[in-house]
């Protein structure tokens, strides 16, 4: 991993949203370099899942063949058990658009970008880390 990846990685979660969205360009410039990657980070999925679609597809066209996305983001338990992420979903479908993904959208998504979904790490927080593969 490149040493401007590793200082993204590990500060990436602190940032205010000004400089995600400007490490968020970064990512975006570095992709489209045309080198291969061993691993890609993505600060959420929000958006609705056709942008999400060409979002994922361009990040795994520059992947190495051993290659990993991270996506930051909060993954809502199914059922109908209390959940942060469930109010944060109704807020998105009422002002942004866009909305959150249980652990099996998430699947789907990844599954439609040509990517399969490899774990999901809980943290203390309300985000999880999802991490993402090529599929075979």
């Amino acid at each position: 991993m490149t040493k401007p990846l590793e200082k993204a990685f590990a500060q990436a979660v602190k940032l205010p949203k000004n400089e995600q969205d400007r490490l968020a360009k970064w990512l975006l410039a570095e992709l489209q370099s045309q080198r291969r990657w061993d691993a890609a980070f993505a600060r959420s999925t929000d958006w609705y899942d056709e942008q999400n679609t060409v979002i994922l597809k361009n990040i795994r066209a520059s992947m190495s063949p051993q290659g990993k996305i991270l996506i930051i983001g909060t993954v809502i338990p199914e059922g109908n058990e209390p959940h942060f992420g469930k109010i944060m979903d109704l807020e998105m479908l009422l002002s942004p658009g866009g909305v959150e993904r249980t652990e099996s959208e998430f699947r789907e998504l990844l599954a439609a970008s040509g990517l399969r979904l490899n774990r999901v790490v809980p943290t203390k927080s309300i985000v999880s880390i999802v991490e993402a593969v090529k599929a075979d």
